[in-house]
């Protein structure tokens, strides 16, 4: 449904097995992420991934599908509980990308309120974007934000909920 239907993800392109909850390193997240080519990131872990900084969807991110219903037993939870000299505080950014699948993630940022700007995912100057069976709370901004040049995005059965701030929208 909606404008984001069109998004091809990682059709067509390599598996990449999650099998670690570390923040980077072989086997994690963000490696595939940070991958280049049309991919599918299939968890064999569950459980809480934390952080250090934002993964980032980016330039060379194209065609991506991160699939969080493979994951086992409880599934993916994505957080950051630390502050980063980048400031890089939100855990899932889709910027200046396209084609891009984000399926079965809880995502929750647990920074203090006085932790400024802190989105649980922004999809910035990017196109065909579909979250689907998604989940964001905790932030101290927006709990999504979309801009600059954005289009055809769908974000579809999915939760938001408890800002952190009296302006956090949730």
């Amino acid at each position: 449904e909606g404008h984001g239907k069109m998004a091809q993800g990682g059709r067509g392109g390599r598996i990449i097995q999650v099998t670690s909850l570390e923040d980077s390193g072989p086997g994690t997240l963000r490696e595939c992420i940070e991958a280049t080519g049309a991919r599918n990131c299939v968890f064999r872990v569950s459980g809480i991934i934390r952080l250090k900084s934002s993964l980032v969807i980016g330039d060379d991110g194209n065609s991506v599908s991160i699939l969080g219903q493979t994951a086992p037993g409880g599934g993916i939870l994505l957080t950051i509980d630390q502050t980063n000299d980048e400031l890089r505080h939100t855990p899932l950014v889709a910027k200046q990308t396209h084609d891009v699948i984000v399926r079965h993630l809880r995502i929750r940022p647990r920074l203090p309120n006085s932790v400024k700007n802190v989105h649980a995912a922004v999809i910035e100057n990017s196109q065909r974007v579909y979250f689907d069976h998604t989940s964001m709370s905790w932030a101290t901004d927006e709990n999504v934000s979309t801009y600059s040049n954005t289009t055809d995005i769908t974000i579809a059965n999915s939760i938001f909920a408890e800002g952190l701030n009296k302006h956090s929208k949730c």
